[in-house]
């Protein structure tokens, strides 16, 4: 059960980040709305971050899900060492 608290944790956090990262974007788009060729250019790195965070938590929920199957072969793992190791 720790461990599932850790992911919510760990949950958390990123979602925090993710909140820090649209407040960093608001500002940036606030800064360059003036210079239109400027704009266009930041709008497109703004696209391609997002994809970025996107694909990163793609990849979070992955693992967790990967990391689920792990942590139950525990009891299995514990089986086997008692059986070889008699």
């Amino acid at each position: 059960m720790a461990k599932d608290d850790r992911l919510v944790e760990f949950k958390a956090e990123m979602l925090i980040k993710q909140d820090e990262m649209v407040a960093e974007f608001r500002n940036v788009k606030t800064e360059v709305s003036g210079d239109k060729k400027e704009a266009k250019n930041m709008n497109e790195e703004i696209i391609k971050l997002n994809y970025l965070s996107a694909e990163n938590n793609r990849a979070i929920l992955k693992l967790a899900n990967q990391l689920k199957y792990f942590l139950d072969l525990g009891p299995s793992v514990k089986k086997l060492k008692s059986a070889v190791f008699k």
